[in-house]
């Protein structure tokens, strides 16, 4: 596990954690200004998370994409250009 450390400490990422699909010790974040990826090193897992927090959105794994207001009410949207 001290090699995904280093990895991780590497490129600025946070984790791991464990991921919630394939409950793997493999989940990390990469933490930006403006957008936050979540995501699984595991080879078969694939899980993705993407946040945009300039419109506050999230695309989720499975291709929904939620979209947030000032009051923290969450809604589903079509993805958009």
């Amino acid at each position: 596990m001290r090699q995904a450390l280093d990895w991780a400490a590497k490129r600025g990422l946070k984790g791991p954690w464990p991921c919630e699909t394939c409950g793997q010790l493999s989940q990390y974040a990469d933490v930006t200004k403006g957008i936050n990826r979540i995501f699984c090193r595991n080879e078969r897992c694939h899980f993705e998370r993407i946040v945009d927090k300039r419109r506050g959105r999230v695309l989720e794994n499975d291709g929904t994409c939620w979209e947030y207001d000032n009051h923290g009410n969450k809604r589903q949207v079509r993805m958009r250009a």
